[in-house]
C-alpha cells in the first residue's frame, strides 16, 4: 500500500494513524486468511495444529 501523505501515531513512526488505511488493512487481514483457511482445510488443520503446539510450550 502506498500513501501520498502517511500519518504516524508515534514518534517512532511504527504505527500508521490514517483512518481509512487502518480499516483497509484490518479488512484484508481478516478476510484473506479466513478465505484461505476455508478453501484449504488440510493446510488449515496443519497450521492450526502448529499454532496450538507452539502455544503449549
Amino acid at each position: 500500500m502506498k500513501l501520498d501523505h502517511p500519518e504516524f501515531e508515534r514518534a517512532t513512526r511504527d504505527r500508521l494513524g490514517n483512518g481509512p488505511t487502518r480499516g483497509c488493512v484490518a479488512e484484508a487481514v481478516r478476510e484473506h486468511p479466513t478465505a484461505w483457511l476455508r478453501a484449504s482445510p488440510v493446510q488449515a488443520t496443519a497450521v492450526l495444529a502448529r499454532i496450538s503446539m507452539t502455544t503449549r510450550h
